[in-house]
């Protein structure tokens, strides 16, 4: 993982030099968008490769996988823009918490045998559910 964080660390450092004419808080905003962007790309992919496009692009699951890390290497960049000291920490937390429901599920013994283990009452939700997100904090809107 170590690797990982120091490529974001290089790549920021390159992205912010690109950028350093735009004021930081820009910058950040810019960076936020392009997660969304890459997201875009492999929704349409998809699309795509379902057949639910008319533009006659030939797509496949590489590309789909291409774009998906195109939008994880956009958020890890996002989240280092915005606390280039904290963000491995930060990641580590919310990872953490984002993930607790899958690490129950997996240490969870279920009584049934394996074929019917994915209706197993034990397993209510997947593990990586909105719901396991805290509750915004009070008076908050989508307005902002």
């Amino acid at each position: 993982m170590d690797d990982l964080w120091d490529d974001i660390t290089k790549l920021s450092t390159v992205c912010r030099k690109a950028g350093e004419h735009l004021p930081d808080e820009e910058l950040k905003a810019l960076q936020v968008g392009k997660v969304a962007e890459e997201a875009g790309e492999a929704m349409h992919a998809l699309h795509d490769l379902k057949g639910l496009t008319t533009c006659g692009d030939a797509h496949s699951w590489s590309e789909v996988q291409n774009d998906l890390v195109g939008s994880v290497i956009a958020a890890l960049l996002a989240m280092h823009y915005i606390d280039p000291e904290g963000v491995r920490a930060t990641f580590e937390e919310i990872f953490h918490r984002r993930t607790r429901r899958g690490r129950e599920a997996a240490t969870t013994a279920c009584p049934l045998p394996p074929p019917l283990r994915r209706s197993c009452p034990l397993r209510t939700r997947p593990p990586t559910c909105v719901a396991d997100a805290p509750p915004p904090p009070a008076g908050w809107t989508m307005a902002g």
